[in-house]
C-alpha cells in the first residue's frame, strides 16, 4: 500500500489553521483592548489606542504567528511594569481569559473559511 500527498487538502488544512490562529488573535485582542489601561505615566499616547493584530506571518509554514501588541514603544513597559511604575498586564491577562476558547475559536474559524465566511 502506498501513500501520496493531498497537495490541495495539505493547503487547506493549513488555511484553516490560519484562520483558527487569526480568530484566536481578534478575541485576544478584544479582552485586551477592553481592559488596557487608557492612559499611564509611562504611555502618554494612550496604550490602548496603540492596540492592533498582526496577521503578517499567519499564512506563513511551518511557523505561521499572529501578533496582537500595541504600536507604542512604551505598550512593553506598561504591560510589564518598570522599577517606577507597577506592571499592568493586560496582554497577559487578555490571554488567559481566552484560552480556554481556542478550541471552538479555532474550530469555528476552519468551518468559516470552509464555507467562505470571511474574516474580519
Amino acid at each position: 500500500m502506498t501513500f501520496t500527498i493531498n497537495k490541495a487538502g495539505m493547503e487547506a488544512l493549513q488555511n484553516q489553521l490560519s484562520d483558527g490562529l487569526e480568530a484566536i488573535a481578534y478575541a485576544v485582542y478584544d479582552v485586551a483592548y477592553a481592559t488596557a489601561p487608557v492612559e499611564t505615566e509611562r504611555d502618554p499616547a494612550f496604550t490602548r489606542d496603540q492596540l492592533h493584530v498582526n496577521l503578517e506571518h499567519s499564512r506563513e509554514w511551518p511557523t505561521p504567528a499572529v501578533f496582537v501588541a500595541t504600536g507604542s514603544g512604551d505598550g512593553f513597559w506598561v504591560h510589564e511594569g518598570t522599577v517606577d511604575t507597577p506592571a499592568q498586564p493586560f496582554l497577559a491577562q487578555a490571554l488567559d481569559s481566552v484560552r480556554w476558547q481556542f478550541a471552538g475559536l479555532m474550530r469555528s474559524a476552519s468551518r468559516g473559511s470552509e464555507y467562505g465566511i470571511h474574516r474580519r
